[in-house]
Formats: C-alpha cells, sequence, structure tokens
C-alpha cells in the first residue's frame, strides 16, 4: 500500500514513465524467457529502431532514463535481472538518439564458478550497471546479426 501510495503522489509523466517502463521490462523479460537469445537480441536491437515511442518525451535526461528503470525493476514480476535492466536502458536510450552498446561479461567466482553481468556503455562511458569489479569481467562478443 505505500507502494501504491509513493507511485500516485507522482507527477502524471513519472507515473506513466514508470508504467511504460515496467510493460518494457516485463516484455523483455517475456523475450528473454520464450525465445532464443539471438532472435531476442536482434528483437530488442528492432525496438530500438521502432518508430513508436515508449517514454512520452524525447527529453528524459539519462539519470530519469535509469531512475525509471532501476524503480520499475523493483515492482516487475518475477524480480528483474542487471540483462533486462541493461537492455530496458539501451533500448530507451536509443530511442532518444543515443548511440549504446550492451555489454555482457563473465568473470569467475572465487569457488570457480562463472557469473556474468550486463551493463551499458556510450562512447566508452558506463551509463547503467557501473559495479566497482567490473574490471574484472570479460565481455562477450555477441553477434545479433541474422541471415537473410
Amino acid at each position: 500500500m505505500k507502494r501504491l501510495r509513493k507511485l500516485l503522489a507522482l507527477r502524471s509523466a513519472d507515473q506513466k514513465r514508470l508504467l511504460q517502463t515496467g510493460l518494457l521490462l516485463v516484455a523483455i523479460k517475456l523475450a528473454l524467457r520464450g525465445l532464443p537469445t539471438p532472435i531476442s537480441l536482434r528483437t530488442f536491437e528492432g525496438w530500438k529502431k521502432a518508430k513508436t515511442r515508449l517514454h512520452p518525451s524525447r527529453c528524459n535526461s539519462l539519470s530519469q532514463v535509469t531512475g525509471a528503470v532501476e524503480v520499475a525493476s523493483r515492482y516487475v514480476p518475477w524480480g528483474s535481472s542487471c540483462l533486462v535492466r541493461a537492455i530496458a536502458v539501451s533500448v530507451l536510450l536509443a530511442r532518444q538518439g543515443v548511440e549504446t552498446q550492451l555489454c555482457i561479461g563473465v568473470a569467475h567466482e572465487t569457488a570457480g564458478r562463472l557469473i556474468a553481468h550486463a551493463w551499458v556503455e556510450s562512447h566508452g562511458r558506463i551509463l547503467a550497471g557501473n559495479r566497482k569489479d567490473l574490471h574484472r569481467y570479460k565481455v562477450l562478443r555477441l553477434q545479433t546479426e541474422g541471415r537473410s
């Protein structure tokens, strides 16, 4: 109930941004669960170029986009992974003309298990998903181009 009161106390533009961002997070999560990874990645690239807009304004700042993704991810059913959040940030910023690169990296835990993390960069600057130990992750090169 407390969360709902907080949401209702926001300006309508902020409510709309959070709702749209939440829907995007759910769509990304469902696509990742239901489609093979290469098809999902191509789908997300298409979403970046789509003519319809997910956000009501093209002037959302970086902090508004990343903040909306972080807040909305707390309300998404089944949680929201770093990959889902990174894809959402990448899609939303690309629709505003910001050139982004989705980075997915792997590292070894002390127990020897592989762990993964996703983040978003633009021109070498980390926009979302930064961590103190990011230097440990080896970036995977993902192929999103499909065969015609």
